[in-house]
């Protein structure tokens, strides 16, 4: 069975795949990943989740990667060195709708910083494990794909991001 790029697969399309043609192709069901989330730094979390986003459609906003067009949902900017930038969580997921999340990933025993709880007090989330973090950005993945906005609907919800559209 050849798909080509599997990591460019519809979750979906994934999940409905036997578990050998999954295994073939290097790619896991919504369930094998949360089997998965069992992890033990942060680095792991960051790196599950990025290749869950990418099942997704989603796609790490880099200038390499503008310049091949547009991802199928959106984009998402993961910051390494998030101790130096107190003004950014962790992981800023774009939908082409304008919408957006924003997600600090620690471990369990992970400390947050007063810029970090700050953020998350003003509708930042916190993933403290792999399976919270893909649940909560399926459920905000999922109600984006319910919701179609028009230009003034994204300026009047106070949880998008206001552009132009002409620009995705």
């Amino acid at each position: 069975m050849n798909y080509g790029d599997a990591k460019a697969l519809p979750q979906n399309i994934i999940d409905a795949m036997s578990a050998d043609d999954r295994k073939a192709l290097g790619v896991k069901s919504i369930e094998e990943r949360m089997a998965d989330a069992d992890t033990k730094s942060e680095r792991e979390i960051q790196n599950l989740v990025e290749a869950y986003l990418i099942q997704l459609g989603y796609e790490r906003r880099t200038p390499e990667n503008i310049g091949r067009g547009m991802p199928r949902s959106g984009w998402f900017i993961h910051l390494v060195k998030t101790k130096r930038n107190p003004i950014l969580l962790d992981l800023l997921i774009l939908s082409h709708s304008g919408r957006y999340i924003e997600l600090e990933l620690k471990t369990e025993r992970g400390k947050i910083r007063p810029e970090q709880e700050a953020l998350i007090a003003q509708g930042g989330l916190l993933a403290r494990n792999t399976t919270e973090a893909m649940g909560k950005i399926l459920e905000w993945h999922e109600d984006v794909l319910k919701h179609t906005y028009s230009k003034s609907d994204r300026i009047e919800d106070d949880q998008t991001i206001r552009h132009d559209s002409k620009n995705w």
